[in-house]
């Protein structure tokens, strides 16, 4: 479901730009460059997810749990190709809407805020997604084209996919393991 949803950003993104006289074209230059940054400004957002892991607030332990219950045993099902797809086609489309659409029209700020409110699983998701909107609007400004923040979107959720992955697979060997690691089982 997710593959079609956003690969289906990209028609809505380019009739958005042609609506507003933008060119999407201008946006995509440079995609070795914009590549290569983009999987460098992968490293700070990783940072982040790690850090918010380890901090034992209960808006992000909620945060977790609703990946983990909802999102993560449909993860789960997936190939690691399809994983890949679906985080691609997210960096491609989210960005290309976001970032290349709708950011020139409206600002980096209210594209983020945009941002955040379509990722609203919780308030404190949506925050998170609406400065990680921010970010991306950034490397997009800041490179001059959306191959960076695309590149950014597709591996971060590449990576943050397997790391949900991890946790549901824990959480059900917990479940089924009689005994605590390492522990005997007694007569």
């Amino acid at each position: 479901m997710a593959i079609p949803f956003e690969a289906g950003l990209v028609p809505v993104a380019v009739l958005w730009a042609w609506f507003w006289g933008l060119s999407l074209a201008d946006w995509l230059r440079q995609p070795g460059r914009g590549l290569l940054w983009g999987i460098v400004a992968t490293v700070p957002p990783l940072i982040c997810l790690v850090i918010v892991r380890a901090i034992p607030w209960k808006p992000l332990r909620r945060v977790g749990e609703f990946l983990n219950g909802v999102l993560g045993p449909a993860l789960a099902q997936c190939t690691l190709f399809e994983l890949a797809v679906v985080a691609l086609l997210a960096g491609l489309g989210e960005e290309l809407l976001f970032r290349g659409a709708l950011q020139p029209v409206l600002g980096l700020p209210l594209a983020s805020v945009l941002f955040a409110l379509a990722h609203f699983i919780t308030p404190t998701y949506a925050l998170l997604t609406g400065l990680m909107g921010l970010y991306l609007g950034w490397l997009a400004e800041a490179s001059g084209t959306l191959w960076t923040p695309i590149a950014t979107h597709a591996l971060y959720d590449f990576i943050a996919f397997l790391v949900v992955i991890r946790d549901v697979r824990r959480s059900t060997a917990d479940r089924l393991e009689p005994f605590p690691p390492g522990t005997p089982p007694t007569a």
